[in-house]
C-alpha cells in the first residue's frame, strides 16, 4: 500500500500526457492510397485526355456520314428524272413529227372510214383499185398519175360517190406537197392506199384486199411491200408508235430515232417468225405480217 501511494503522483502526470494517434502501419497504406487515386478522374485509353494517343469521337459524330448519303440520294433521284423527262421530250418529238405530216388526224379518218364502210366492203376495194389501174394503165407500184384523172376512174366502179371526200382530197394534196411535185401527181400506190380509208371489214380482210391489189401474181415482192407500208404510214393507217425507236445514244439522255418503211418491215418478219430474207409474201403471210405487233395494221 505505501508502494502505491509512492507511485500515485508518477500516474497522474501520466494521465495527462496527450494521447498520440497511432502510428499507420503498411498494410493500410495501401487503402488510403487506392482512396486518393479514386477520387482523380479517370485516366481514358492511349490517345485520350491525359493519354497519348488520338481522341474518342462523340456520339454525334458517328453519323458524319448521314448528310452526304442523303444528298447523294437526292443527286441520284434528280439525275434520274432529269434523264426520264428528256427521254420523254426526245419521243414526243419524233412522234409530233410524225403527226405534223399526216393528213388526217384521228377522228377524221375514223368518220371518213365509217361514213363509206357500208358500202365499200374490202373486196368491192379491191375490184375498184384493179379497175382503175386497167383505164388508167398504170402500175401501182411505180407510176404517177393526176388526182383528178384518179378520181374520176374511180368513181365509175363506186356503187356511189365517197361521202367524205374533201378528206380524201386533202390527203392526196398533202403527199403532192410533200413530194414537191409540179404536176398534180400522185403515185398510183399511195392514192389506192389513201381510198383504203373508206374501206370497210376488219384488219386481215383489208390487209388481204391490199395484197391482191399490189401483188404480182400470187406473191408480193419485198421492195413493193416496203414500199406500201411507207404509203400506210404516210396516209396514217399506222400508228406513229410503231415508227419510233430507241437510237444508240442513252447516255446521259435516251435518244430515239424514225423507223423507215424497211426497218418496219424486217421487225415484224422478226416477230412474225417469217423468213427475215423472203423476196415475196403470200397473201396469208402478207395478212401475219401486217397484224403483227410491229405494224398493227387497223
Amino acid at each position: 500500500m505505501l508502494r502505491a501511494r509512492a507511485l500515485a503522483p508518477q500516474l497522474r502526470r501520466l494521465s495527462t500526457v496527450p494521447v498520440r494517434a497511432p502510428r499507420l502501419g503498411r498494410a493500410t497504406q495501401p487503402a488510403l492510397r487506392c482512396r486518393a487515386l479514386s477520387t482523380t478522374k479517370p485516366v481514358g485509353p492511349v490517345g485520350a485526355v491525359g493519354g497519348g494517343g488520338a481522341p474518342e469521337l462523340e456520339e454525334g459524330d458517328a453519323y458524319w456520314w448521314v448528310p452526304y448519303a442523303v444528298m447523294s440520294a437526292i443527286g441520284g433521284l434528280c439525275f434520274w428524272f432529269y434523264r426520264a423527262s428528256a427521254a420523254h421530250s426526245n419521243r414526243l418529238e419524233q412522234l409530233d413529227a410524225i403527226g405534223d405530216e399526216v393528213a388526217l388526224d384521228g377522228g377524221e379518218r375514223e368518220e371518213l372510214r365509217d361514213r363509206n364502210a357500208p358500202f365499200l366492203t374490202a373486196a368491192q376495194f379491191a375490184e375498184v383499185c384493179a379497175e382503175t389501174r386497167r383505164v388508167l394503165r398504170a402500175s401501182a407500184a411505180t407510176d404517177g398519175v393526176g388526182y383528178v384523172a384518179f378520181a374520176e376512174a374511180a368513181n365509175r366502179f363506186l356503187d356511189r360517190p365517197l361521202e367524205g371526200g374533201h378528206l380524201l382530197d386533202r390527203v392526196a394534196m398533202v403527199a403532192n406537197a410533200q413530194d414537191r411535185r409540179d404536176s398534180e401527181d400522185v403515185e398510183l400506190g399511195y392514192l389506192f392506199a389513201a381510198l383504203s380509208l373508206c374501206c370497210g371489214g376488219d384488219a386481215v380482210e383489208r390487209a388481204a384486199a391490199l395484197h391482191r391489189v399490189y401483188a404480182d401474181g400470187d406473191a408480193l415482192p419485198r421492195r413493193d411491200l416496203e414500199r406500201l407500208v411507207f404509203w400506210l404510214a404516210r396516209s396514217g393507217q399506222i400508228d406513229a408508235k410503231k415508227q419510233v425507236a430507241e437510237g444508240d445514244g442513252s447516255f446521259p439522255v435516251q435518244t430515239y430515232v424514225r423507223k423507215d418503211a424497211a426497218t418496219i418491215v424486217a421487225d415484224a418478219l422478226k416477230e412474225s417468225s417469217l423468213d427475215e430474207d423472203s423476196h415475196a409474201l403470200t397473201e396469208e403471210d402478207f395478212v401475219v405480217l401486217m397484224t403483227a405487233k410491229a405494224i398493227d395494221f387497223k
